[in-house]
């Protein structure tokens, strides 16, 4: 619905359902993509989405981003990340072996937006080749783009090259100290994702 009760402040309240869009091309479209969820520029596959927004609009019609509110979710059975600056730094500090390309499945978010930040409902975990990602619903995006996330990966140890050496090598100076000490194959890696805004 659209409502002009003050002709130069009017507001919007309207139901997106999308199905199948192509997430890249959708990145460089949609506004509030763009504001909300930099990242998906990063990002290829088809996503679907149901939203309900509301909020002022600006004269020219477009949205009052501080004053929106929203929500919804956000599917996507397969998403290809890539490119992504901070990731690569991550990788490259951790020692990881294998692609610099992430290749996530069965991703399925829970989102609202309020006060001009965008928060998950619930934890999200999304499995990929090599381990799981888990990323915990108490992290946000802001409207300057500021991104907050606490994570964890769980990551094959083989994966991690230098620091599986390092984590070995520590592992057998205990042993000769009579300490035994066993670790999965897979370890937890905890991350506080954070990227300051413009």
């Amino acid at each position: 619905s659209y409502q002009t009760i003050t002709y130069k402040k009017p507001d919007v309240d309207f139901t997106v359902d999308i199905r199948d869009m192509d997430m890249n091309k959708a990145s460089k479209y949609f506004v509030t993509m763009k504001k909300f969820a930099p990242m998906t520029q990063y990002i290829e596959g088809k996503f679907s989405t149901g939203m309900t927004f509301k909020g002022p609009l600006t004269p020219q019609m477009m949205p009052e981003m501080k004053g929106l509110s929203a929500n919804g979710d956000f599917q996507m059975p397969k998403m290809k990340l890539g490119g992504y600056q901070p990731l690569l730094e991550l990788m490259n500090v951790m020692g990881w072996k294998g692609s610099k390309e992430i290749l996530l499945e069965k991703v399925k978010a829970y989102f609202r937006i309020v006060d001009g930040k965008i928060f998950m409902d619930k934890d999200i975990q999304m499995p990929f080749k090599e381990g799981i990602l888990h990323i915990y619903k108490n992290g946000y995006t802001s409207l300057d783009q500021t991104l907050h996330y606490p994570m964890m990966i769980e990551i094959p140890r083989k994966e991690l090259g230098k620091a599986d050496a390092e984590i070995n090598r520590l592992l057998e100076e205990a042993a000769k100290k009579g300490i035994r000490i066993s670790l999965d194959e897979k370890i937890p890696v905890n991350v506080l994702h954070i990227v300051t805004g413009k």
